[in-house]
């Protein structure tokens, strides 16, 4: 550990609480080293004054609840970390992060990952401190200096407005809403006429703006958020404070968790429009802005950037344990779990607006004989290239899933059977031409589908519409494999367009 990270840990009270302290004797030498003054209970009891408490989740779950509601309605400011399972239930995670937990470790508990969720847990204490302690001093201003009225209540009136911010932040673990919570409210407490924040997810970027419009104004404040964006990331220091630039005309704010970099927080304020330019729409330039921002609005948006980043971090933290849940681990697609909950969604939709939906049910053929003669590891990659193979074959919109084994459901939205009879043709043959290259070992694969669609005077239901497209893949195994299926109830002739053979169908 470096000498500027070890004082940051130096001076801190802990307390730990967990049935069995003594299953930790590395965390516990560890949090003594490094200057702690350390507490531990064996029960869910009063912190008192502690800057961090550690919980263990060996308690029930209802009992860690009910302790963390008690220390919000005894306004603790410390700063909870929890440890747990990793079989602890993603509902419960969210739940308990939302009651205030700030910081989620996993089994095992490595000491640098402890150690830097402190560092962080501690770094933002020291900022909720920060704003308790600055409110106090208004406050008392408020009551010492009456010509000063008006500021503070304009102060007090944009700290309720934070903190009703932060309290909408905390209880949302959607990135979508995080998003949209924050552009829409920002503008409660600083007046601008654009807002735009832009985040990064490893290669992935994304920049949202309060005018969902496109316009050129618009895309110019876009490419340059990205552009600052891109920098910042870049950058190996971050700034913690909102900076005022352009003659008043912006402010921009990093967002980061500690050394993590989340983003940036930029709103734009335009000049007022000259007579000259009539009705047309206002441009960005040098021109300063007709009422420019202040370095106090600048320092009510650095107290919203710390918590929007750790709102942001939370929201991916959930998403990918709520992943872990509905996401098949060897081929990374859906799986069976969030497979009842689509269909039912999507086939609502498609009755609600008379749309067509199409889903067939796709079997990897004789693949057993693959386990048995190559080994169940080139089994797994197989069903792994295949879901590749499937993706590639696929829109957007449509939904592929690992419905368990070598079996597969695509679900098709907006899709009428012949397109959908296409679509299955395609995924037949790419399957066909492919060679499942295992250790020089080309291996060829076949698949058998079976397809259904909606409306359909046999399906009423989602599960109606999964049996038929069932029953079809049934069939076509029995027929030989290798082919596509639908129900005989069907008649073939009314789709004549079809880019197939029509003897692979019953």
């Amino acid at each position: 550990m470096s000498q500027n990270n070890t004082h940051q840990l130096k001076g801190s009270e802990i307390i730990f609480l967990s049935k069995k302290p003594e299953s930790h004797p590395k965390i516990i030498e560890y949090l003594k080293t490094h200057g702690h003054t350390l507490q531990i209970k064996q029960a869910l009891e009063d912190p008192g004054n502690s800057d961090v408490i550690l919980i263990e989740a060996n308690f029930s779950y209802f009992s860690i609840f009910k302790f963390l509601k008690r220390l919000q309605s005894a306004q603790s400011t410390a700063c909870i970390l929890l440890m747990g399972e990793s079989e602890l239930k993603t509902g419960r995670i969210s739940a308990l992060l939302r009651a205030g937990v700030f910081d989620y470790l996993k089994h095992p508990y490595p000491l640098n990952r402890l150690g830097k969720a402190i560092r962080k847990g501690l770094k933002n204490r020291e900022n909720l401190l920060n704003i308790l302690s600055l409110s106090e001093h208004l406050e008392a201003a408020n009551q010492s200096l009456s010509k000063e009225r008006d500021q503070l209540k304009t102060w007090n009136n944009d700290l309720s407005e934070l903190y009703a911010l932060n309290q909408k932040l905390s209880e949302s673990l959607h990135i979508d809403e995080i998003v949209k919570t924050s552009i829409s409210n920002i503008s409660k407490v600083i007046k601008h006429d654009i807002s735009c924040l832009y985040l990064k997810k490893w290669k992935q970027v994304r920049i949202a703006t309060s005018h969902p419009q496109s316009s050129d104004l618009i895309k110019k404040v876009k490419e340059e958020t990205l552009q600052d964006g891109l920098e910042f990331i870049k950058d190996e220091e971050s700034v913690s404070q909102a900076l005022v630039r352009h003659g008043g005309s912006e402010i921009m704010v990093h967002l980061s968790v500690g050394i993590r970099k989340i983003g940036l927080l930029r709103l734009v304020r335009l000049p007022d429009a000259s007579p000259q330019h009539g009705q047309g729409e206002p441009s960005l330039s040098e021109n300063k802005a007709s009422t420019p921002f202040s370095e106090y609005q600048a320092k009510i948006l650095s107290m919203t950037a710390i918590p929007l980043a750790i709102a942001i971090r939370n929201a991916e933290m959930y998403k990918q344990v709520e992943d872990l849940a509905v996401k098949d681990a060897l081929t990374n697609v859906l799986n069976r779990r969030a497979f009842s909950g689509i269909l039912d969604r999507e086939f609502r939709r498609a009755s609600r607006y008379n749309s067509p939906l199409s889903l067939m049910v796709i079997d990897l053929d004789h693949f057993k004989k693959v386990n048995d003669t190559y080994g169940h590891l080139v089994g797994d990659t197989v069903l792994r290239e295949l879901a590749a193979e499937l993706n590639a074959s696929l829109r957007d919109i449509d939904v592929l899933i690992r419905y368990g084994g070598e079996e597969f459901v695509v679900i098709l939205p907006g899709t009428h059977l012949q397109a959908g009879l296409v679509v299955a043709n395609r995924i037949k043959t790419r399957v066909e031409k492919t060679l499942f290259d295992q250790k020089n070992i080309p291996i060829k694969m076949t698949v058998s589908i079976g397809v259904a669609h909606y409306p359909s005077p046999q399906i009423d239901s989602p599960e109606a519409l999964f049996n038929q497209a069932d029953q079809a893949l049934y069939t076509a195994k029995k027929n030989g494999r290798n082919r596509i299926m639908i129900l005989k109830s069907l008649k073939t002739s009314e789709w004549p367009a079809l880019a197939f053979e029509k003897q692979s169908m019953a």
